[in-house]
């Protein structure tokens, strides 16, 4: 009886007498606490953590699965990545596994008679480059394309460990993109949220209700939630305070929580709608001889994939109705010394790197590890290093970052009511406008090479308000609506041939 009136009034995932008892141990923690000091708490916490185990065990739940990752005195150690990334066929070749034509390479490598031919280059697949096929297209389409460059590049003994940092929001498909994308290439991901809103407002903390639902689950192992729990009060009137605020602090209370970091270790620091590509995250993870700190260039989008963001026009491009994107550049990579000695943890300088003065800091370092501080671009229009899309939500996620946005960031639109109008908002979905009425974006192609995270294109049913057009949605949905009555009145008919069926398919799928 205790147990089912702890479940109705107070704890929903009470499900025994068990956890009933877990709980009032936890309870009685923090009375001993506050009755017999620090001391005696830390005494206590060694047969608490015992019985907590013990609890664990008998409902089945593992460590791994319960590890803390929704507290703030929570810590993770990085681990050596011991995964086999690349494949020696020879003594003077080496391949990288990813990029690598094996059926190729190995005609290549064994000749008619079973000699082995002399070569030191592996056959790359489309989009790698390099002698071992370990250049990835954004980074080949960089400075790292001149052999002068090219020939600095050199296969790491051990694996970078990656740290990827970002302050969230409430973008569930986004964040759900980037860690089925870049899961087992980084290390860590380190969110950080707040109570408060961009504009000083309380809020939910809604990524963390949705991991601590489940979210994620799969990934929880590699999370670490970094609770900010106030706002800046000069935030209410300057912008840049608020803008940057919950990266810092992201940082400032995150990278201590982390143990076992080397210096050239690597933290990148994202926006949420901003994921680079895993292709790229795994040449920074694999390979020294570039050097840092490295920016992004991201493919832009807005409202969802089908909306490019078009450069500015002249009088040349509009003479020819020229469609030239605009693209978005951000610095995003540092190594964990350069963020620890010159940045001093703090992340959002990273972006900051041409923008304020940190010469004696940097020449300190530099005197210490020669030569590697360089800025330098990853990627380029069509050759993107990942993709940013901006303002990627419905109509309800577009007012809450209206009414999130930063007091001082003008215009403010989420002050003029008529823009929450959810018609208004579909409206500049539907046409591609700014909330001032202007046109400042086109439409993509969908067939494009890098139109949107492959996970998201693998999972178009479910993320198609983001990835098509309302228009495109619209004959998509037709499509498929005629697909199903054309395989209903199959039954009723009888099964087609097999070359009849097969052809169907394939001009389905096409479509």
């Amino acid at each position: 009886m205790a147990c089912n009136y702890c479940k109705r009034n107070y704890w929903r995932s009470c499900t025994g007498t068990s956890i009933c008892f877990f709980l009032l141990i936890q309870v009685l923690s923090g009375y001993l606490f506050l009755h017999f000091g620090k001391e005696y708490q830390l005494q206590y916490s060694e047969e608490l953590n015992n019985i907590t185990t013990k609890v664990n065990l008998y409902l089945g739940l593992s460590q791994k699965e319960n590890r803390s990752i929704f507290s703030n005195n929570d810590t993770f150690t990085l681990q050596d990545d011991t995964n086999i990334y690349f494949k020696q066929f020879t003594v003077d070749l080496t391949c990288y596994i990813t990029g690598t034509d094996f059926v190729a390479t190995k005609i290549v490598v064994m000749n008619n008679d079973g000699k082995k031919n002399v070569t030191n280059s592996c056959i790359c697949k489309r989009g790698y480059y390099g002698e071992d096929c370990g250049i990835p297209d954004a980074i080949w389409h960089s400075r790292y394309r001149k052999p002068e460059f090219t020939r600095l590049l050199k296969r790491r003994a051990k694996p970078r460990r990656i740290i990827n940092g970002l302050p969230v929001l409430k973008e569930i498909d986004m964040l759900e993109t980037r860690f089925n994308e870049l899961g087992d290439a980084v290390d860590l991901f380190m969110l950080g949220e707040s109570n408060f809103s961009a504009h000083g407002d309380h809020k939910e903390l809604y990524i963390l209700k949705q991991l601590e639902n489940g979210f994620l689950k799969e990934f929880h192992h590699k999370i670490l939630h970094v609770f900010v729990d106030f706002f800046p009060a000069k935030g209410k009137t300057e912008s840049w305070i608020a803008d940057e605020y919950l990266r810092v602090y992201m940082g400032k209370l995150g990278i201590p929580r982390v143990a076992g970091v080397r210096d050239d270790d690597l933290f990148i620091i994202s926006d949420a709608d901003e994921i680079p590509s895993r292709p790229v995250i795994m040449f920074l993870k694999l390979y020294d001889g570039y050097t840092e700190p490295v920016a992004f260039v991201l493919r832009w989008s807005i409202y969802g994939f089908f909306w490019k963001s078009k450069s500015q026009d002249n009088l040349v491009s509009n003479l020819f109705n020229w469609k030239k994107e605009a693209t978005t550049t951000v610095y995003a990579v540092t190594s964990m010394g350069v963020l620890r000695d010159v940045h001093k943890n703090d992340p959002f300088l990273i972006r900051k790197i041409k923008k304020y003065d940190a010469q004696a800091l940097l020449s300190a370092y530099e005197r210490k590890h020669p030569g590697t501080f360089d800025p330098w671009e990853a990627g380029s229009a069509k050759h993107y290093a990942g993709w940013h899309c901006s303002w990627c939500f419905n109509p309800e996620g577009i007012v809450l970052k209206l009414d999130s946005a930063q007091a001082g960031d003008m215009p403010r639109w989420g002050d003029y009511p008529e823009k929450h109008d959810k018609n208004y908002l579909q409206s500049l979905i539907r046409d591609g406008r700014w909330f001032d009425g202007s046109k400042n974006m086109f439409l993509a192609n969908p067939k494009e090479k890098y139109y949107a995270p492959p996970y998201m294109i693998k999972h178009s049913d479910k993320f198609a308000s983001i990835l098509f057009h309302p228009k495109q949605r619209k004959m998509l949905s037709q499509l498929s609506s005629r697909s199903s009555k054309n395989k209903q009145d199959t039954t009723k008919s009888g099964s087609p041939s097999p070359k009849y069926a097969s052809s169907t398919s394939k001009k389905y799928n096409t479509n």
